[in-house]
């Protein structure tokens, strides 16, 4: 705990500083990129060590991976994203940055309801200045009033989650509302599509790899660890409709970021269909099952985390190269960025699930728990994983696009 104390009081103390530099950008990103990367990198070997040395890793440390990595690499990007890109409102995005990234590793810090929340809600609001850190522009303007008002609308929700017990019928319904508003939940994704493109694309990768994902975070831990069947079967249809909602929104985008918004939205419903069929097999006891679909569903968080950072961050260099993201007006880009383009191609690749590559592996072991619940479950559970099939054709028509 002295570490993470120290960390994220050098994080937040470098964002202060940043902020204090006022209109001298190069310090200002000194201080910002040096205190969000040596943070983040100690905070990140402290995770490794205690992986190796004592062969464990808690929930709340297995969020805190996306985290790490991609503050990392969102300090290393920033720099030269900002270059020639409001660089004089530096002090200003370090900041904010800074502080987001320190609130996210609160809300996987802190166990007290009343804390959790104030966490929270100070991650909503600093992650909502960065979406209007281009506040020339209306759609920014309008997005980060959207994704504003889904943060407190969420939040809101979470608050009688916390005074009262989860043992009526109607407060586990609010949580999967309240916390299904920050991972994009079907009817409740209006504002990523809109946040995501207007961010600057460091803090897209950030959001989209690792802020959505702390949504599921709040449902392990305040929802009752027995969930009444209602629960399991509303979050297995959510996370179906997700995912083929996502995938076939995305299909329809011109906009690069746009799409992996939508894309966003599709793999959250893949993670949330992954849960729901774990849960599905605890309650049918079959461990199989239960193993399969959870193992799958984690190893795709840190696979999403990690592929779609590298997406949104290689939409950023793209987007300084073109000037545009509209991709209908681009073309022969891995001829103009071969380093770019191949690394954009291999996560994507990873992405859609193809084989050999790591987004593969998550997305198998939960196809091999639906199937395990087609042959030897009963009732409900011996038709229902038929669903999820469903997508891999609509995948296999992403993947040509």
């Amino acid at each position: 705990m002295f570490i993470y104390v120290t960390a994220l009081a050098v994080m937040l103390g470098g964002g202060i500083l940043a902020l204090l530099c006022g209109k001298k950008s190069k310090a200002a990103m000194f201080s910002g990129v040096v205190s969000l990367a040596v943070t983040s990198a100690v905070i990140f070997t402290a995770l490794v060590l205690d992986v190796f040395l004592f062969r464990e890793l808690a929930v709340k440390q297995f969020f805190q991976i996306p985290i790490a990595v991609l503050g990392i690499a969102a300090a290393i990007f920033s720099p030269g994203y900002l270059a020639g890109h409001e660089e004089k409102r530096s002090s200003y995005y370090f900041f904010f940055l800074n502080l987001t990234i320190c609130s996210m590793y609160c809300v996987t810090l802190l166990e007290t309801p009343f804390l959790f929340l104030l966490a929270w809600e100070i991650m909503g609001l600093a992650s909502a200045a960065l979406v209007m850190f281009d506040y020339h522009s209306e759609k920014s303007k309008k997005a980060a009033y959207l994704y504003f008002v889904a943060c407190h609308a969420g939040a809101a929700l979470l608050i009688p989650v916390f005074l009262f017990p989860l043992y009526s019928f109607h407060l586990p319904i609010l949580a999967i509302i309240g916390f299904g508003l920050k991972i994009g939940f079907p009817l409740l994704h209006v504002w990523l599509p809109e946040a995501h493109p207007a961010a600057p694309a460091p803090v897209s990768a950030i959001m989209s790899g690792a802020m959505i994902e702390l949504g599921f975070l709040g449902l392990f831990f305040f929802l009752p660890k027995q969930l009444p069947m209602y629960i399991l079967l509303t979050v297995f249809f959510l996370g179906i409709t997700g995912a083929v909602w996502g995938i076939i929104a995305a299909l329809a985008q011109n906009n690069l970021k746009r799409l992996l918004a939508y894309s966003s939205m599709e793999n959250m419903g893949i993670c949330s269909l992954a849960f729901a069929l774990g849960y599905l097999g605890r309650h049918y006891n079959l461990q199989s099952m239960e193993y399969a679909a959870l193992a799958g569903g984690t190893l795709h968080i840190l696979n999403h985390a990690f592929l779609k950072g590298g997406l949104f961050l290689g939409a950023g260099a793209v987007l300084k190269s073109c000037g545009t993201l509209d991709m209908d007006k681009m073309g022969g880009l891995l001829k103009r960025a071969p380093h770019t383009g191949t690394l954009f191609t291999l996560n994507a690749a990873g992405l859609c699930g193809l084989p050999p590559f790591n987004g593969f592996i998550g997305e198998f072991l939960i196809y091999f728990a639906a199937f395990q619940g087609l042959i030897y479950g009963a009732g409900f559970l011996r038709y229902s994983p038929v669903l999820p099939l469903w997508h891999l054709p609509l995948q296999a028509v992403l993947q040509q696009q």
